[in-house]
């Protein structure tokens, strides 16, 4: 309890804004009411059950009670100036907002709530995942003109995810962004035009029956059971992640889409790739061929646990990159495969196999290898070489290749290079 006092003692004196008592073993909040000039307070990771009432200072703007032991029956006499409250990790099972009518963020994260009810129409963000929400029954305070069926027009963003939600109706217009990953979703709700942020992960969605928020810019449907979309995805899009699901196809992509991850699905043909991606992941598919323009524009290519044959089309752009990540063989019995010719680089992530036809020295710069010896690999191939132990560079030079039993078909394995 010195410690604590000491806190305050101090705050006392330099009468900072902010006060930070956490994890310091108390079971009741001491008395900070002559504490006028604070407005930020975290009491998070102590025992308290309840906040008495007028020991706050009157002009507090933030608490943070988190991992605490407050529940239904304990008393939070809070100042009804706060605009964020906090309470993560507590015991709640229900909670009544409207007593704090200027709240605006709204933290209730990993409690045990079923039900939320009585919003303030100045709510702006609220966090309410890992809980027990089935549905919701709402009512609003002083709020005589707002549908009974919406949030509060004032919200921007909402994370309902881990919770037992199949079906969403109250959705305000003017949401920004909303998380209601790890649900019971079967089917994907209608949102507002405003939305520009929608993470569906890990629900049971087969389909998407409705069109997407024009304004949408990032969109997460992955791990769920959905075969082919079939509508239009909005122009706005910048990022999309349809990984581990069914779809066999790539859909339609805007033209400004960064950003795209199809990975751990049943894609046999890459198409429909927009020529100022960033990103493409489609690991783990049964994708046989990379087309080379896809190859030349998009900027990295994640490729794991495909079979890519390239024996006709693997060349990479004229200075010597090539761009694709993952596990991969690649055969170079053509002229036209040119990363590793001389002192050609090779970008790269994740085991990639590569099939050498003649017998130059090469080089493979990259930092994040592990790469150890392959020297004595056999004694039919002679010594490979060492890779060097620069914290940045490793190299690998083949130099030493006896060149009579060479075989163009031996199988370098490199990891995790990445060019610098």
């Amino acid at each position: 309890m010195n410690v604590v006092n000491n806190i305050i003692q101090r705050n006392r004196f330099d009468k900072s804004e902010s006060l930070d008592i956490s994890y310091k073993g108390l079971s009741k909040c001491p008395d900070l009411s002559e504490h006028i000039w604070l407005k930020t307070i975290s009491l998070k990771g102590n025992s308290l059950k309840e906040i008495e009432e007028g020991i706050l200072p009157p002009n507090l703007e933030t608490i943070d009670l988190s991992n605490n032991d407050f529940d239904d029956e304990g008393s939070l006499n809070l100042p009804q100036t706060i605009t964020t409250l906090i309470l993560t990790g507590n015991s709640f099972y229900s909670f009544d907002c409207s007593f704090f009518p200027n709240l605006k963020n709204l933290n209730l994260s990993n409690n045990e709530l079923y039900s939320v009810e009585k919003f303030n129409n100045c709510l702006e963000e609220i966090d309410l995942s890992h809980n027990s929400l089935e549905c919701f029954h709402l009512q609003f305070k002083n709020t005589c003109d707002m549908p009974l069926d919406k949030f509060p027009s004032s919200l921007k963003k909402i994370d309902l995810s881990g919770n037992k939600l199949n079906d969403l109706t109250e959705i305000n217009d003017g949401l920004i962004g909303i998380d209601i990953s790890c649900n019971d979703f079967d089917d994907l709700p209608i949102f507002p035009d405003s939305l520009e942020i929608l993470i569906c992960s890990q629900n049971s969605i087969k389909e998407v029956c409705y069109p997407l928020p024009t304004s949408l810019t990032k969109l997460d449907l992955s791990c769920n059971e959905l075969e082919n979309i079939t509508i239009e995805l909005p122009p706005s899009l910048e990022r999309i992640d349809l990984s581990y699901n069914n779809i066999d196809k790539i859909p339609d992509l805007p033209t400004e889409l960064k950003y795209g991850n199809f990975s751990d699905n049943k894609i046999r043909v890459i198409e429909n790739i927009p020529i100022n991606m960033i990103e493409l992941d489609i690991s783990n598919n049964y994708i046989t061929d990379i087309p080379i323009d896809i190859k030349k524009n998009v900027e990295k290519i994640y490729s794991t646990g495909n079979t890519i044959e390239n024996e006709e089309s693997s060349s990479s752009s004229d200075d010597g990159f090539w761009n694709l990540y993952g596990d991969n063989t690649i055969d170079s019995d053509n002229e036209d495969f040119k990363p590793f010719n001389g002192e050609g680089r090779a970008t790269g992530y994740t085991n990639n196999y590569v099939n050498y036809n003649n017998n130059n020295t090469r080089s493979n710069y990259g930092n994040y290898g592990n790469y150890g010896n392959y020297g004595n690999t056999s004694n039919t191939y002679g010594n490979y070489g060492n890779y060097n132990t620069n914290s940045t560079y490793r190299t690998l030079n083949l130099s030493n290749v006896d060149k009579k039993t060479y075989d163009p078909k031996y199988k370098i394995k490199f990891t995790r290079t990445k060019i610098v």
